[in-house]
C-alpha cells in the first residue's frame, strides 16, 4: 500500500504532462471535419469564427461566420468571450491557420474546434 502511495503523485505528474502535450499536437483530438461542420451547422448551439484576412472574407465565406483574422485574434478576446457559452468552430482556407487560432483559444479555455482542410472542403452555402 505504501509503494502505490509513493508512485502515484509521480503518475499524476506524467499524466498531466501528456495531457498537456496532446492539446498542442496536430492529432484529430481537436478536429471536425468540413462534413461534420455541415451536420451540425443548423442544429447545434456553434460559433463560427474565420481567421483568414478580410479581402479572403470578401471572397466567399460560411454564412453567420465572425470574420477574426489570426493576427488580431487576441485583440478579439472581449468579443470572443461573448462565444464561450458554445462550440467554437474555426476554419481558416485550408486548415493550418485555424489550428493555430484553435490551439491559442484553447489554452484561454474557450471549447474550440479546428475545421480540418478549411473551407477549401466546404460543400455547404457560401457567402459573398
Amino acid at each position: 500500500m505504501n509503494f502505490y502511495l509513493k508512485i502515484l503523485p509521480g503518475l499524476f505528474f506524467i499524466l498531466i504532462a501528456c495531457k498537456k502535450n496532446v492539446k498542442f499536437s496536430n492529432d484529430s483530438i481537436y478536429n471536425i471535419s468540413p462534413t461534420k461542420v455541415l451536420e451540425i451547422y443548423n442544429k447545434q448551439n456553434i460559433a463560427l469564427i474565420d481567421v483568414r484576412t478580410e479581402r479572403e472574407y470578401r471572397y466567399g465565406h460560411i454564412p453567420n461566420s465572425k470574420l477574426i483574422p489570426l493576427e488580431k485574434l487576441h485583440q478579439a478576446m472581449s468579443e470572443i468571450e461573448e462565444m464561450k457559452e458554445k462550440k467554437i468552430i474555426i476554419y481558416c482556407r485550408t486548415g493550418r491557420r485555424s489550428l493555430m487560432a484553435t490551439q491559442f483559444l484553447r489554452d484561454q479555455g474557450f471549447d474550440a474546434l479546428n475545421m480540418i482542410k478549411g473551407i477549401v472542403m466546404w460543400d455547404g452555402p457560401i457567402s459573398k
